[in-house]
């Protein structure tokens, strides 16, 4: 089968670039990485590596197995296979045990008590989100697993903690960054929306309230501390006429899709989460994010909000309230102002630096004062390059 025919979707311009180098590195042996951002387009360039592979793997009486996070992530990452392969995917976790198909999707905690159950030899490993591959156990199951080749996916793939390293993969084969897929239009640009020095420094809820009210229009998310926190929050914004409900944990998967489905239709203005929300959700439909919750992290900076980037029907911008003015600490609180190949740069020397964390925690605990510096983003940005 050539590449991409029959496909449900036209390939863009760099799964197009990316196939052939992840193809030609299964081959060398060598484990890949592909480096590309949240809402490019990584479960279908996935899949299409699949299907590229199928005809070998289906000759030689092999499989291919893929690994996730969450089972969130097993199932939809299980949909794009299917709509592109068919009924040979099948899904392993503690409700669905489908061993007999050639294509197994499951989530990481899994692998290690999988690997003694393989009825074949894995062909192909793919791990989506490749820094959840770092666990120790399942780092000692690849040994058994032997796959004769493996592919990582990941939107973020440097990270400071120990166990999300990355040691088992030997080398980025391609990259798409933040700045690329501005450039393409694969994502939407955004609007950063700090502190005007309006109102009490030491009311961030009170701020966040007025700043949502002024500047968001459709359904968004706010980020909150802990399930607590987030539950309080939701009640203080519809205590002030924001319909809002709290989504965490706690809630059973049916209770979470139907909030979601609320916020998407309109019921409801907005969700307050903690970290559900962060990463491995397609929410394309999302208008804005207020970061609410201080951020000590450019990885989960860039989960944050990046969740409200990804383009959608009608879609031709998108609002990031940051009272703190996290956006600005790395460079990027005024895209508006610079140019694709600026923010290429400048989200290229962010994102691969070793070390995630960024000077953030000189700022003041959360709700206490909003530091004035930051009233006007431009300015903190100015008044920090001075200082350095």
């Amino acid at each position: 089968m050539k590449p991409w025919e029959g496909a449900p979707w036209a390939p863009r311009d760099w799964q197009l670039e990316a196939l052939p180098l992840m193809v030609a590195a299964c081959r060398s042996g060598e484990a890949g990485l592909v480096s590309a951002v949240m809402g490019a387009g990584k479960s279908v360039l996935l899949t299409e590596l699949v299907a590229q592979a199928m005809p070998l793997v289906n000759a030689k009486g092999n499989m291919v197995l893929i690994s996730a996070p969450t089972r969130k992530l097993v199932r939809q990452l299980k949909s794009t296979l299917v709509a592109r392969l068919g009924p040979v995917v099948g899904q392993y976790f503690t409700e669905a045990k489908d061993l007999d198909k050639p294509v197994v999707v499951t989530c990481n905690a899994s692998v290690p008590d999988l690997v003694d159950k393989l009825p074949r030899r894995v062909a192909l490993w793919i791990a989506d989100e490749a820094h959840g591959t770092e666990a120790e156990r399942l780092k000692k199951a690849v040994g058994p697993m032997n796959p004769a080749a493996r592919i990582g996916f990941t939107a973020t793939p440097f990270r400071a903690n120990e166990s999300e390293r990355l040691d088992l993969w030997d080398k980025v084969v391609y990259r798409y960054t933040l700045g690329d897929a501005l450039k393409d239009k694969v994502l939407v640009p955004w609007r950063t929306v700090c502190w005007d020095g309006q109102g009490d420094a030491g009311d961030v809820d009170g701020i966040v309230l007025r700043l949502i009210r002024e500047t968001c229009e459709g359904p968004g998310i706010v980020s909150a501390r802990s399930i607590e926190d987030a539950e309080e929050y939701a009640s203080y914004l519809d205590a002030h006429g924001i319909r809002a409900e709290a989504i965490h944990s706690r809630q059973g998967r049916k209770q979470q899709d139907e909030l979601l489905e609320r916020l998407r239709t309109g019921e409801l203005g907005a969700l307050v989460h903690v970290s559900l929300l962060a990463e491995g959700v397609d929410l394309p439909w999302l208008r804005w994010i207020a970061l609410r919750r201080r951020v000590g992290s450019r990885v989960r900076l860039f989960q944050e909000f990046g969740r409200v980037l990804r383009c959608d029907k009608g879609k031709t911008g998108s609002v990031v309230i940051d009272p703190y003015d996290l956006l600005g600490t790395i460079g990027l609180s005024h895209p508006e102002a610079m140019s694709d190949d600026e923010i290429a740069a400048r989200v290229r020397s962010v994102v691969d630096k070793e070390e995630d964390d960024f000077p953030l925690m000189e700022l003041p605990p959360f709700n206490e004062s909003v530091p004035p510096a930051i009233a006007v983003s431009a300015t903190g940005v100015w008044l920090r390059s001075l200082i350095a």
